[in-house]
């Protein structure tokens, strides 16, 4: 995602980006069911007794979003090809133009359902909790989840359809990832074009019964060790929201290579929730986070642009004002001189729910810099 034609490096609360009129992604809760239970899920698990909505409302809120201007939708849950009407609501996508993505457990995608969704462009991502069946399994809380998932890629490959790989480093599939790249590429070759490593915050089942699964500082090190070793091999890895601040002071204390370290900075991406991205829960309410609670109206029931420029909580979330002085300072007027490659990286969450505070702490040295010392655009390190 191009965000550079949005930093104005105007360090003032609420200016630091020029809001888009609509924004580029909508990430879109399909159900609030899933056949799982891994216990790091974001969502609390009294939700899932919710069910589906309907497949009428559900198409609505997608028109809806096409009628913003909205240029793509990533479907998620729960589990998403749960929903009975699903198909129905990814046809509708397809005829309104929009770009789609998916991500799913794997448990209902066979052959047909592959081959039926390539038709329409769909983008699917399958969820991986480790290596091997009894990590994975264990993870998602029911048994044979592990070899559905492969069986998933497998329908994806036969629908000549392409995919990605959903990771969730955790403290029970520690040094895993590299494994299960071997294991991905040996088995499916090119099918799976990139692994995608998600950071996990304790919000929903994650914050009630699954804390003790969140990696801490040394287990995500390790994680990005592995990205490292990956990405030199040629995989195409994307690691979101890790503080870059926080990655270079790891680095140093190990005396990593410059070379390693730049290759772990190329992974990293930033959260651009509330800025180029909105959440959406399953009757059309909006997010600061896909794990979240929602706020406001629906989509359905008010305006989405009225939404998107003026709820309160969302130009709250773009004030910034919950990040340490290291990112930014708007009492001097300086930021670091990466902050628009990295946003803090997950401290955002303490925008959204104070529990969930980020547990990759950054040091107190960040190379603090005045607007004008700032690297410009198109020449930004990392």
């Amino acid at each position: 995602m191009k965000t550079r034609h949005l930093w104005t490096y105007d360090v003032r609360p609420g200016s630091l980006f020029r809001i888009p009129p609509v924004p580029d992604n909508v990430m879109l809760d399909v159900t609030w069911s899933c056949n799982q239970r891994c216990g790091f899920c974001y969502q609390p698990a009294h939700q899932s007794r919710r069910g589906h909505p309907t497949t009428e409302a559900l198409v609505a809120v997608v028109r809806r979003t096409a009628e913003w201007g909205v240029a793509e939708v990533l479907y998620l849950g729960g589990e998403p090809l749960l929903h009975p009407g699903i198909e129905e609501v990814l046809q509708t996508g397809a005829s309104l133009g929009l770009r789609q993505r998916l991500v799913t457990n794997g448990s209902r995608l066979d052959p047909a359902l592959a081959q039926r969704l390539s038709r329409i462009g769909l983008g699917i991502g399958v969820s991986f909790h480790g290596s091997n069946a009894r990590t994975h399994d264990a993870l998602a809380g029911r048994s044979g989840s592990f070899e559905l998932a492969i069986a998933a890629l497998d329908a994806i490959r036969s629908a000549n359809g392409p995919a990605w790989v959903q990771y969730s480093p955790t403290q029970q599939n520690t040094g895993q990832l590299t494994s299960l790249a071997r294991l991905l590429r040996t088995r499916f070759g090119s099918t799976v074009q990139f692994l995608d490593v998600n950071r996990l915050l304790p919000f929903g089942r994650a914050a009630d019964e699954g804390r003790s699964l969140l990696p801490d500082e040394e287990g995500w090190w390790e994680a990005l060790r592995e990205v490292e070793t990956l990405a030199t091999a040629g995989w195409e890895v994307r690691v979101e929201s890790v503080p870059r601040c926080w990655v270079r002071q790891r680095a140093s204390r190990d005396h990593l290579p410059s070379e390693r370290l730049a290759a772990i900075l190329a992974t990293l991406r930033p959260c651009w929730m509330a800025i180029t991205q909105i959440a959406l829960d399953p009757e059309g309410r909006m997010k600061l986070c896909p794990g979240g609670p929602p706020f406001g109206p629906s989509i359905m029931d008010t305006s989405p642009e009225r939404l998107w420029f003026e709820a309160p909580l969302l130009n709250e979330r773009r004030r910034l004002c919950f990040l340490p002085p290291e990112c930014l300072e708007y009492a001097t007027g300086r930021l670091c001189g990466e902050f628009y490659e990295c946003v803090g990286g997950c401290r955002g969450a303490a925008g959204i729910m104070p529990q969930a505070s980020d547990p990759l702490t950054a040091p107190q040295q960040c190379a603090l810099s005045t607007v004008s010392e700032v690297v410009e655009p198109g020449s930004a390190a990392g």
